[in-house]
């Protein structure tokens, strides 16, 4: 009995300078601090820190990271790669575009890579002046989260940030509008009735 355990535990010894661990890495995400019990409005804006942690990536760290964005476009104006702003080197892109990539990004530092935890940006989303519904709450979505080792990608788990709202809609009134195009048309033709006097 004694000498099948010592076997058993010789293997396992045996076994264990050949155990690989994956890579990996984490993207935190959190609201500026100062900023994170607010209840947003419109025309407020939301920033959203990223940083980047426990990285094991490769023999060389991390200099480059992906992901996609997703918030309610009823709720907020339209995010670009100026919504996005670098930290200590780093730099963005961002597809705003209506093809299958929209929304997603892309982060790269041309240095070394990063082995130790850092700020790498901020992304800043707007509240719009005239939201298209009422809400008061919404999520803002960071998905597909990943970093290239060299042969293959490293991906993270979805980030969730929720964030409160206080807005409602409001619902433009047809008559009012007519009225105020009459009014408009109104005054076009007294301009042009009081040219052709002059004219004349």
């Amino acid at each position: 009995m004694k000498k099948k355990l010592l076997f058993l535990m010789l293997i396992i010894v045996l076994m264990l300078p050949t155990v690989v661990f994956a890579d990996s890495f984490s993207l935190e995400t959190k609201i500026v601090e100062g900023t994170e019990s607010k209840v947003y409005k419109e025309n407020d804006e939301i920033k959203i820190d990223l940083n980047i942690s426990n990285i094991s990536v490769g023999n060389d760290g991390m200099n480059t990271i992906e992901g996609v964005l997703e918030y309610d476009e009823d709720l907020f104006d339209t995010v670009s790669t100026s919504s996005f702003s670098g930290k200590n080197g780093w730099t963005f892109t961002f597809n705003d575009t209506t093809t299958g990539k929209k929304g997603k990004f892309v982060g790269m530092i041309l240095s070394n890579g990063i082995k130790e935890e850092q700020e790498i940006g901020t992304i800043t989303l707007k509240v719009r002046d005239s939201v298209k519904k009422a809400a008061n709450a919404t999520d803002i979505v960071i998905k597909d989260i990943a970093t290239n080792n060299g042969t293959s990608l490293v991906f993270d788990q979805d980030k969730k940030i929720s964030v409160p709202l206080e807005v409602q809609y409001k619902e433009s009134n047809p008559v009012v509008i007519v009225v105020v195009i009459i009014a408009i048309i109104a005054i076009i033709l007294g301009g042009f009735s009081i040219l052709r006097k002059k004219s004349k």
